[in-house]
């Protein structure tokens, strides 16, 4: 079952919030670097959510004066800055050249956790060449979140992919093995019986490899985030086996069985890998294990990413190479 609209919603916005948090502290002890990231990351958000085709100036111009993101075409231009207050945005106003982009629109996003609520009350000198009313021009992320519920739910999946690859990962890493370990025990508990993977061959073959093999690319970094994190995993398994319970082999069977369900539905194998997140997380959420409730969503994700990554490489999921 494909993934809902506001669940997709809920995912992007914990992504946008979560960021705009890392972009705020580290605005507040004078640290700019990942604001150059930033601005490259905001440009494909706002394409996506808005339709646009805006492109980052600062790749032409270095520093360019007045703006950082440009869409001919529509004819807007956006600076995008960690600081919201009327000197910032005015000076901004002040360095655009008015007789080359007559009757662009003027946006100013706020990318931190900046108020901007008062701002957007106040006046600025504007040019009659230059379109720019604060009300609605000054943007923060809260407003591109509100926007969310107007994109379709393809442009959505597309978004999250792209977030997921681009921002941080949103994981409590002192937690990771311990969630790991919960979410391996209800996926063990839930499998059929009556399905038995075949594919006896455990064989870990060359992540790069494989990934070329089955057209992944737009999701390789992030299977190679993940992947940095199979001991876990395997330590986890281990751990069971000592205790004599072969969980690993109900794990590999319910990731492998709901693999198959979801082939004979889709072609693209991005779609079936995040479609296969999706279903797993439906089955671990609705869990009774008392456990569960204590997990952050994104740790539940982040946690089913790298057991479904572990079958990815022992190829009980997608092609092996030269298949």
């Amino acid at each position: 079952m494909s993934e809902s609209k506001n669940s997709l919603i809920e995912r992007i916005a914990l992504r946008l919030s979560t960021y705009q948090t890392y972009i705020s502290n580290l605005s507040k002890i004078g640290k700019t670097d990942e604001n150059l990231n930033a601005e490259r990351i905001y440009t494909d958000v706002i394409n996506i959510i808005f339709n646009l085709e805006l492109s980052n100036y600062n790749s032409v111009i270095f520093n360019n004066p007045g703006f950082d993101l440009i869409d001919k075409k529509n004819k807007i231009l956006i600076q995008v800055s960690a600081t919201c207050s009327k000197d910032k945005i005015q000076n901004s106003l002040s360095k655009i050249n008015i007789n080359e982009y007559q009757n662009y629109n003027f946006k100013f996003l706020c990318i931190s956790n900046q108020e901007i609520k008062n701002v957007k009350k106040l006046k600025f000198q504007i040019t009659n060449t230059l379109l720019f009313e604060p009300k609605k021009d000054i943007w923060d992320v809260s407003f591109l979140i509100q926007h969310l519920y107007e994109v379709d739910i393809i442009k959505l999946e597309k978004l999250l992919t792209y977030l997921n690859q681009e921002t941080l990962d949103i994981v409590n890493f002192k937690t990771l093995s311990s969630d790991i370990a919960t979410i391996i025990n209800i996926l063990s508990t839930k499998m059929d019986n009556e399905y038995e993977d075949n594919n006896n061959n455990n064989k870990v073959f060359n992540i790069e490899e494989k990934i070329v093999y089955n057209n992944l690319f737009s999701i390789r970094k992030y299977i190679y985030n993940n992947a940095s994190s199979i001991s876990k995993v395997i330590k986890v398994y281990e751990e069971f086996e000592k205790q004599g319970k072969n969980i690993s082999k109900n794990v590999i069977n319910q990731i492998s069985r709901t693999y198959y369900e979801l082939l004979s539905k889709y072609d693209n194998p991005i779609k079936i890998f995040w479609e296969l997140i999706a279903n797993l997380e439906n089955i671990v959420k609705n869990s009774s294990n008392l456990d569960i409730k204590n997990i952050s969503l994104e740790n539940i994700t982040s946690s089913l990413s790298v057991i479904v990554i572990d079958a990815f490489m022992k190829c009980k999921i997608y092609k092996k190479p030269g298949e």
